[in-house]
């Protein structure tokens, strides 16, 4: 669903994109069982293969897992980033590991016998071979049940160019099989197969210079709440009451009773290799009425919420403290609840701060929160002080993002998370 919404999205709002998608037309796994870890590793052949999501990984009853996947890729200009998407589905790994990707070389419909078919396999000892993934880029300890996120290298960004209108084939192997490594436990991991959360390969052709546009990541932006009786006590909590990724909610409230209630909200944007970022802005999409009785300011914080959130979530962003304001480093320029339109985009530009953030999370996800300033300062409010957006979980067209004004200093030779990234043209 992801996949088809970032693609509605391309189609729709753009007449001139640069973002392509490498779609995964079948998922397997091979995995092999042996009496000894030297003759599991050296083995030819697998015992078993599997059109299901593929499994990677090693365990010590000597048996070794490895994925294979059958990507069609568009015809493409250049491709100066591209990043493999797995939809986790379960991490049995007691001891972490990397995964690294290799080129295939198996037929259309791989089989037990073709085990062995991918760059750089050596029966007896360490794999050869050019991995797709520099060595420290992503492993299993960043492992979600959710959309986990691997950037090509220079390597894996070339042979995605090469196989433009043809299919390219990629293995997923641990690097502990790699290094010809026995493991002391179980080290596999599972991801979704075809379907909704299919995987799929994100290219992205984008100029050495312009705007784009990153998308705030599905099913991962929302707000949560704090509720108590005492202002205070749900201020300074370190979990919320509640969250919800209906909107895009911050500020304050005080109801009947009275009730006192803080909105934090909290959104995810991926954000690819740059040399500069001239200017940055957040646009968030109004939802129904002003409830600001009370005007506001807006603070932006860097978050580390991780992209899925949860009540543990509340206290996560720059400059939490307990029973004081909060001191973290603010990323945009002064907006107030007073420039509040229903239903119409509004515009915050993030500062240098904000900028140098961006540059910050370069090859990664940017994690911010969005909070009242008044909730920053421990003020209680006496009335409705807070805002509703849309947020990714209404039409695709509304779905908060940044506008990046950048430069390109080169073609990027590492990094780690894209989704929606869309270059020029977009008019709302």
């Amino acid at each position: 669903m992801k996949k088809l919404l970032f693609i509605f999205l391309i189609l729709v709002l753009s007449s001139q994109a640069y973002a392509d998608t490498g779609t995964v037309t079948s998922t397997y796994y091979i995995y092999d069982t042996e009496a000894t870890y030297a003759a599991v590793h050296a083995s030819a052949s697998g015992s078993n293969d599997s059109s299901s999501g593929p499994q990677i990984g090693q365990t010590s009853a000597f048996r070794i897992y490895r994925g294979y996947l059958n990507v069609t890729i568009p015809a493409l200009a250049s491709c100066t980033s591209a990043y493999l998407y797995l939809y986790g589905d379960a991490d049995h790994s007691t001891t972490d590991f990397e995964i690294m990707l290799y080129q295939g070389s198996w037929s259309e419909t791989v089989s037990s016998a073709e085990w062995e078919e991918w760059d750089g396999w050596v029966p007896n000892g360490p794999h050869t071979g050019s991995s797709f993934v520099d060595i420290g880029k992503w492993s299993t300890s960043d492992f979600a049940v959710g959309w986990n996120i691997i950037e090509l290298n220079a390597a894996g960004r070339a042979a995605v160019l090469a196989a433009q209108g043809d299919t390219l084939r990629i293995a997923l192997i641990s690097k502990e099989e790699v290094d010809y490594s026995q493991p002391a436990g179980d080290e596999y991991v599972s991801f979704e197969g075809m379907g909704a959360t299919a995987p799929y390969l994100m290219i992205n052709d984008y100029p050495t210079s312009g705007t784009y546009s990153s998308y705030s990541i599905l099913g991962a932006d929302g707000f949560a709440t704090g509720t108590n009786a005492t202002y205070v006590t749900q201020r300074d909590a370190a979990a919320s009451a509640t969250t919800a990724l209906t909107n895009i909610i911050f500020g304050q409230n005080e109801a009947a009773g009275p009730v006192y209630h803080s909105y934090r909200s909290f959104l995810s944007f991926p954000i690819p290799a740059m040399g500069a970022a001239s200017s940055v802005t957040l646009n968030l999409k109004g939802a129904g009425a002003d409830y600001s009785s009370d005007n506001f300011n807006v603070k932006i914080y860097t978050s580390t919420y991780g992209g899925s959130l949860d009540t543990g979530d509340y206290d996560a962003f720059d400059g939490w403290q307990n029973g004081i304001a909060f001191d973290g480093t603010v990323l945009n320029d002064t907006w107030n609840s007073s420039s509040f339109n229903s239903n119409t985009w509004e515009t915050i530009t993030l500062n240098a701060a904000g900028r140098a953030a961006v540059l910050a999370a370069q090859g990664g996800t940017l994690y911010i929160s969005i909070l009242s300033e008044e909730d920053v300062n421990r003020s209680a409010p006496t009335g409705h002080e807070y805002l509703s957006f849309l947020s990714t979980s209404g039409s695709p067209v509304n779905t908060p993002y940044l506008e990046i004004t950048y430069t390109q200093a080169a073609a990027p030779a590492s990094s780690t998370s894209l989704s929606g990234i869309k270059a020029e043209g977009i008019s709302f």
